[in-house]
């Protein structure tokens, strides 16, 4: 894009109409650029060597209100105890561990049933930490937890 990079397009579209969902198709592997992308209003990061198929599953999960990172992007995580170092103290709203890993996990595009069949818990408690998750921190949907865990570096 002559003059303008994604992020700036990104910045400009969201900043236009916030209800507008973005998927950012990069080549860029940093997780710079994509706590950057989700900071400037994306709901998704894929990379471009990524196959068809993911870049359908982001849309699909974008258009019902998720967030999505592509896998190999995943992989680069931190340990729950890594991340549960990122989230105490976050303005007074400390996350337990539970917390913590379940939001890396929504953060990463994982499913409410993928995250039950990983945690080895139920489908309705990891929507009951999600919930707490919401409430704690004060937000409202998935893309807004996806962008506060982005943000702090749960997700790398």
């Amino acid at each position: 894009m002559p003059g303008a990079s994604g992020l700036d397009a990104a910045r400009r579209i969201h900043e236009n109409d916030k209800g507008i969902r973005i998927i950012m198709l990069t080549q860029h592997t940093e997780w710079g650029y994509a706590r950057a992308a989700f900071a400037a209003g994306a709901s998704a990061y894929v990379v471009k060597n990524a196959a068809a198929s993911e870049l359908r599953r982001a849309i699909f999960l974008v258009l019902s209100g998720r967030s999505y990172i592509s896998p190999s992007m995943e992989r680069r995580n931190v340990s729950f105890a890594g991340a549960q170092r990122g989230a105490a103290g976050l303005s007074g709203k400390d996350l337990t561990l539970r917390q913590t890993g379940v939001l890396k996990m929504i953060a990463s595009g994982m499913t409410a049933k993928e995250i039950s069949g990983m945690l080895q818990i139920s489908v309705k408690t990891v929507e009951y930490h999600k919930a707490q998750i919401m409430k704690k921190l004060e937000l409202r949907t998935t893309a807004e937890l996806a962008v506060y865990a982005f943000q702090r570096g749960l997700v790398y």
